[in-house]
């Protein structure tokens, strides 16, 4: 989703936004996998991106954005 990829442009050092189009889905839309290949967070509807915020933070650390100068 258009929202996802906003939301992980914050994280593009850290996060790569994979759009992709499977045969199987078992019913998810969106979901997010950790480095060590467990899923963080998962979802069957249409994606939540303040509950995709948490996890991204939880697991790849909140963002210190920069001053504008």
């Amino acid at each position: 989703s258009d929202e996802l990829y906003a939301l992980g442009q914050s994280w593009k050092e850290r996060l790569k936004y994979v759009p992709s189009s499977v045969k199987d889905s078992k019913g998810l839309t969106a979901l997010l996998v950790r480095p060590d290949g467990f899923v963080a967070w998962a979802t069957e509807s249409k994606p939540d991106v303040s509950a995709a915020r948490k996890s991204i933070e939880r697991w790849f650390g909140v963002v210190q954005h920069k001053p504008i100068q």
